[in-house]
């Protein structure tokens, strides 16, 4: 059976949360690309809630360093929250990031 999810429901159901444990491999200066960083936070709010954002949108690369973390915006339904992806380990090539969703949508 085919379960769909309002948008409106998303945007609730991703607010506040904070995903562990996404990973990718870092290119060979230790960032990772302004679109594999948006892949991965939607890949990571589409299995946890159930529905894909309507889009993610980040600045530019993120330094792989611990610690380091960047601000995007994930838009569902026309509504903006905003997203921070923090790195919380790097190593042998491959970078770990917690994602949180802002509890309030963006003004």
């Amino acid at each position: 059976m085919l379960r769909t999810t309002s948008l409106p429901a998303l945007a609730a159901s991703c607010a506040g949360l904070l995903l562990a444990g996404c990973s990718v491999s870092a290119g060979t200066e230790a960032d990772i690309d302004k679109a594999t960083l948006e892949h991965g936070i939607t890949d990571t709010l589409t299995k946890k809630v159930g529905r894909k954002p309507d889009s993610v949108t980040c600045p530019g690369p993120l330094k792989a360093e611990v610690g380091q973390s960047e601000r995007c915006v994930l838009v569902g339904d026309g509504t903006r929250y905003g997203v921070t992806a923090t790195i919380t380990s790097y190593q042998n090539g491959n970078a770990q990031y917690d994602v949180k969703v802002d509890e309030q949508p963006m003004h």
